[in-house]
Parts: structure tokens; C-alpha cells; sequence
């Protein structure tokens, strides 16, 4: 489907143009893929045998209601956006197979959210439209002036002061912030990315940062990510690194069995102490290092980028314990 553009230059639709022919390759691909009508595939996530499987670029397979799941995971959570699996975006015959039409606008918008470097929301607050101010300004508009209609509601805008349009002879003033949010961000530690400006908050984990525009950073200095890391920035706070001690003590006691001695737990604290001072980060961010691991009884336990419960089996890292989700190991960045 090509890009459409609405009267203000907006992409409001932004997925790559399919040939006709491509699109019945893999149609053709998806149907076939248990060998026949009335076959069934193994879903990866469940690990049922179902007929409504679909294949996806990675040769990885899903039910439609695991896809379905994931979906509607990622139309929560915008960092999963766009949907991929093993790193490669899903196509769009495959959003199509499970999205209702409303779903799929709201993918597409968040999408475009996520995209966009300048963008203003319309002041109005029974009207609150999204305007991407540089697809809007590449396209020529506002012809001359500053001022703009909302596509939506029709009020005239001014995309300098992104808010509602005023007198020419009235200085431009920039939208301020909300004191209360500033005050919130100062009070809760958050750190802004100097990319996209948003907010990021470190529940757990290191301070390398990945924001969801992508841009990596130090959380405590706000210096841009480099390796070998070009600030001097501890790799934890001292309350994550508590926080990580605690973790792989857990998981250290778990897979021996027994609770660690005294020495063993000091070698571990000294382990964590030489990789913070020096940023020794642990490779789990890849992927390369997590390894398939199912568990014995039916002890809840979380996954340790999104706390969801996990109670079966997980991913877990060969180098420091770090424990993830099947979401996680195929569909989300690892910090």
C-alpha cells in the first residue's frame, strides 16, 4: 500500500509498497508451510500444533492467537514498535491477519509518534491530533506564515509557539513545559534523552540507556553511549548495583541448590565492583549469550526486563543470569 498524504503533508500511512507478486509468495508460503491443507505447525511461543500458523522471515512460526498476544503487547508498549521477530520486522500481510482495522490505525499512529523528531499535538483539548511539523513543513506548508489549520478540528495553529495561532503582532513564545512534570522528573531522578527530549526512567539494570528513538546514552551523565564508553560514569548506581548483586546471588543459589558461603558471596560482590568501576557490560544485550531453560515446580518467577511472570522456562544468560520472557528473547531490545 503506498504512502498516502494528507492535506497538511502527513504520512498517514507509512508501510512499504508490496508487489502483488510478493504478496502472494508469501501468502502462498504461510498456507503452505505445514505441507499441506489441514497440517499443523508447532507455534514456538505455546508450543501447540495449530493449522493457523504463520511463518515468518526468521522461519520462526505463531498461532494467530499468540500473534494476536504479541500484538497487543506491542500496541502497549511503543519500544516493541515496529513488531519484529529475531530482529526482522513482521510485513504488513502479517498485521493484517490478526489487527482489526481500528488496531492497525493505532499501530500505524503510534508508529508515526514514535518517528517523529518535531511534532506537535493540536491544544484543543477535545481534538488533542498528532502533526509531524517536518513532514508538514518539507510538503510546503504553511505556504507562508506560521500558522496552520488542524487537519481535524479545523482551530488555527502556530507551529512556531505549538499552540493555538495568535495575533501577528505577538511575539512567539515556545510551548512550556508543565511545571508539574519538570517537578516530577527532578524529584523521581529521570533523565531526558537529548534526541527525542522524552523522559526516561531506570527501574533496573545498568546506565547504558537505549532510548525508544534509539539513541543510547549514560543515565547518569546524559553523554551519547560509545564503545568503549566515553564517559566516566560508574556502569550502576549504587542502588542498581545492589539491585544486580541481589539478582545473580539469587540465581547463583538456585542453580546450585544451596544457599552461597560467605567467600563465594564475596567473590561475587568483587566481580560486580571490577566490572562497574571499569564498564565491563555483559553481552546479554545481543542475545548471543541466552540460552533455553526450562524450571522444575511452579515457582513464580519474573522476567528480568519486563517483569512479567514467567513460570516454565526463560532465556537466560550464560554469563550473569539475566532471565527473559519469550517476548523478550525474540521481540524487544535488552538493556
Amino acid at each position: 500500500m503506498q504512502n498516502i498524504i494528507d492535506t497538511h503533508g502527513q504520512d498517514v500511512l507509512t508501510e512499504p509498497a508490496f508487489e502483488a507478486e510478493e504478496t502472494v509468495r508469501l501468502e502462498e508460503r504461510d498456507a503452505g508451510a505445514a505441507g499441506g491443507a489441514g497440517d499443523k505447525v508447532e507455534c514456538f511461543v505455546c508450543m501447540d500444533m495449530a493449522e493457523d500458523c504463520t511463518t515468518f522471515d526468521c522461519n520462526h512460526s505463531m498461532c494467530r492467537e499468540c500473534l494476536k498476544d504479541l500484538f497487543r503487547v506491542a500496541l502497549s508498549d511503543v519500544s516493541m514498535l515496529p513488531v519484529t521477530c529475531c530482529g526482522v520486522p513482521l510485513r504488513p500481510q502479517v498485521v493484517r491477519k490478526v489487527l482489526t482495522q481500528e488496531e492497525e490505525a493505532v499501530m500505524i499512529e503510534r508508529l508515526r509518534e514514535k518517528d517523529m523528531a518535531n511534532k506537535m499535538f493540536c491544544p484543543k483539548p477535545q481534538c488533542s491530533h498528532l502533526i509531524d511539523l517536518d513532514v508538514l513543513t518539507r510538503n510546503g506548508f504553511p505556504a507562508s506564515g506560521k500558522d496552520i489549520a488542524c487537519v481535524a478540528c479545523q482551530s488555527m495553529l502556530c507551529i512556531v509557539c505549538k499552540a493555538e495561532a495568535h495575533d501577528a503582532s505577538v511575539p512567539c513564545q515556545p510551548a512550556a513545559e508543565d511545571p508539574a512534570l519538570v517537578a516530577l522528573a527532578y524529584d523521581q531522578g529521570w533523565r531526558r534523552c537529548e534526541n527525542c527530549l522524552t523522559y526516561v526512567a531506570l527501574k533496573h539494570g545498568c546506565n547504558h540507556i537505549t532510548c525508544i528513538c534509539g539513541h543510547e546514552f549514560c543515565y547518569t551523565c546524559g553523554v551519547a553511549w560509545q564503545d568503549p564508553k566515553a564517559c566516566a560514569c560508574d556502569l550502576w548506581s549504587e542502588r542498581m548495583l545492589l539491585r544486580e548483586e541481589e539478582r545473580r546471588l539469587e540465581v547463583a543459589e538456585e542453580q546450585l541448590g544451596r544457599p552461597l558461603q560467605l567467600a563465594e558471596r564475596a567473590a561475587l560482590r568483587q566481580q560486580l565492583n571490577v566490572a562497574n568501576h571499569q564498564g565491563q557490560e555483559c553481552s546479554h544485550r545481543s542475545k548471543e549469550t541466552l540460552q533455553y531453560r526450562e524450571f522444575a515446580g511452579n515457582r513464580r518467577r519474573t522476567c528480568n526486563n519486563c517483569d512479567q511472570s514467567i513460570r516454565h522456562y526463560c532465556y537466560e544468560c550464560t554469563e550473569c543470569g539475566f532471565r527473559v520472557c519469550q517476548v523478550c528473547r525474540y521481540n524487544r531490545r535488552l538493556p
